[in-house]
């Protein structure tokens, strides 16, 4: 029901910053459909980050969910609803992973 009221499309934006709030596994769940939905990378920047601090495995499918699979595709395609290329999904997850843990090395895509 909280899903309902909060995420009409003239309100998505408010619903980011609410479930931002609140921070649970439903918010997580619930701000990678709407980032998916709105496709801003500023949003991205802007919310995705608390998702991935405490679910990284919901908020990879940010970036993989709709992602090319076929076959003779090698490597990594960043989601193609989210207007963000291989190297600003890197440089987004370094940023996220350095303010976790910042003794971490950097990841690198060739």
């Amino acid at each position: 029901m909280l899903n309902e009221l909060l995420e009409r499309p003239e309100s998505l934006e408010a619903a980011l910053a609410i479930w931002d709030k609140i921070k649970t596994e439903q918010g997580c769940e619930r701000t990678v459909s709407i980032l998916q939905k709105l496709r801003r990378r500023d949003l991205v920047e802007k919310y995705a980050r608390w998702v991935f601090e405490m679910k990284p495995d919901i908020g990879l499918k940010l970036f993989t969910e709709g992602a090319r699979t076929a076959a003779s595709d090698v490597g990594f395609h960043p989601n193609p609803l989210i207007d963000m290329d291989v190297d600003q999904v890197v440089t987004f997850l370094n940023s996220v992973q350095q303010a976790k843990r910042p003794d971490r090395l950097e990841l690198t895509y060739e």
